[in-house]
């Protein structure tokens, strides 16, 4: 019982406690995962304060706590607040634990989910790709999760593709309405032999 164990730990390490701290930010995670994501933010914005305080600005603890709190925002479609969260969280991750860590490739997909929500696909994309890089090394391309990110990733290549040439795909699918109508109506005319066929010169 997280509650119970959060009671229990601020009696016998304080309030402020980086034990207590890490029962709170488990607290925001479950909070998240079962849908209340009001409570889930209120959570968090009290626990990373407190990873702050006790681990100072730079640790890369803090940086996970701010990419949760990003998440929550992300699932709230509050991408313009969960932004400058996960690119902060980023730069904490890539300062403390160097670029290709694997903390660094999963805030890298908050990232680059943001920009595809916003119609970047191109800036999309490079994230995801250079996320999907960081994975495959640190886990193995036989890994679940590498799957996942492909399928996004070739999701959002498809997607790209397809906005860029908005006036092609628009003729394209014009075009094909106009030669179906068209064998539509030879077909009936000719079941009804009242075809005008063009003459020959």
């Amino acid at each position: 019982n997280y509650l119970l164990a959060l009671h229990l730990m601020e009696l016998i390490y304080g309030e402020r406690s980086q034990q207590v701290a890490e029962i709170v930010l488990q607290l925001a995670v479950l909070s998240h995962h079962q849908g209340y994501l009001d409570e889930a933010t209120k959570i968090y914005e009290e626990a990373i304060p407190l990873y702050a305080r006790n681990l100072g600005s730079d640790h890369p603890d803090l940086a996970l706590a701010i990419n949760g709190l990003a998440e929550v925002y992300i699932s709230q479609a509050r991408d313009d607040e969960a932004l400058p969260l996960v690119e902060q969280a980023l730069e904490i991750s890539e300062g403390a634990l160097g670029p290709d860590d694997l903390d660094v490739g999963v805030i890298l997909l908050n990232l680059g989910s943001i920009y595809y929500g916003k119609g970047d696909f191109a800036r999309a994309i490079k994230i995801f790709k250079r996320s999907l890089n960081i994975h495959e090394n640190a886990i193995g391309e036989q890994h679940p999760r590498i799957g996942r990110i492909f399928n996004d990733l070739s999701r959002m290549i498809l997607e790209g593709d397809l906005s860029s040439k908005p006036r092609i795909l628009h003729v394209s699918l014009g075009l094909s309405v106009i030669i179906v109508l068209a064998a539509v109506k030879i077909q009936s005319c000719l079941l009804l032999n009242k075809c005008t066929l063009p003459r020959e010169y």
